[in-house]
């Protein structure tokens, strides 16, 4: 019977990290006021009142010397939120017209959309992940209850090992990153694309100037602070429940 918990308490404890991650991502990848500020700290568009000559790099094929875009504030946001629809799945279409330069064109190129069929299937995926690690939780909790378990007691257990398992590959992938991330940026597009439309021109692509190298530091940055404090606050709450119900040090990763 304890081993039975054990196993529920550590799926339960999955399910619970993976959406930690998850809400880590999508809070910040689907709020425009983050673009906008990004907007403004990468000096992206004309209504950056810091505008000033940049370089930045993009993969390893393009090096690129260019000025912002001259595309108003109002105009790019209404793009980015068009987009970020696009990638929630509530509109089809990622095309979209827009006045850049005093010209109304369509803002993303053929092969800047291709290449968001393919991340928006990326976040799709992520959906429904979402949704089985909620039914797991649900799951776990309910049989936990079914067999008499002190579910609270149990999942606390299971969390306090199975994260700090989850930290340690944290820490390294963020050791990796920061050694080299324009490296670990091209092997995560590598890993998660088979085809090579994300690596998008400079001079024609609108994408890469909306959301340069510096924005995707930026975010990563944010996803992993974000989720290393919801993890600790967790782990905090997890050793005040094992506390109440009278475990110490010693048995904390003793099965319940």
């Amino acid at each position: 019977m304890t081993a039975i918990k054990y196993v529920l308490g550590s799926i339960c404890s999955l399910a619970i990290i993976f959406l930690c991650l998850f809400v880590s991502i999508m809070l910040p990848t689907f709020t425009p006021a983050f673009y906008e500020h990004e907007y403004t700290k990468q000096v992206v568009d004309k209504s950056n009142p810091n505008i000033a000559r940049r370089i930045y790099p993009l993969y390893k094929d393009y090096k690129v010397d260019r000025l912002y875009m001259n595309i108003e504030r109002d105009e790019l946001m209404k793009v980015t939120r068009h987009m970020l629809d696009y990638m929630k799945g509530k509109n089809d279409d990622m095309r979209i017209d827009a006045v850049v330069a005093g010209v109304k064109a369509p803002f993303f190129s053929e092969r800047s959309v291709r290449h968001m069929v393919d991340v928006k299937k990326l976040f799709m995926g992520g959906f429904f992940l979402r949704n089985i690690a909620l039914v797991a939780l649900v799951v776990t909790i309910l049989a936990l209850m079914a067999l008499k378990a002190n579910a609270l007691r149990v999942i606390a257990k299971s969390f306090r090992v199975t994260v700090v398992s989850f930290a340690v590959l944290v820490t390294a992938l963020i050791v990796v990153a920061t050694l080299n991330f324009e490296k670990a940026f091209v092997q995560f597009h590598h890993m998660f694309f088979d085809n090579d439309l994300w690596m998008l021109n400079g001079y024609q692509d609108l994408l890469v100037d909306m959301v340069p190298l510096g924005f995707f530091i930026d975010i990563c940055i944010f996803i992993v602070s974000l989720l290393l404090l919801s993890l600790i606050v967790l782990f905090v709450v997890s050793n005040f429940i094992l506390r109440k119900n009278g475990d110490n040090k010693a048995n904390a990763g003793a099965g319940a």
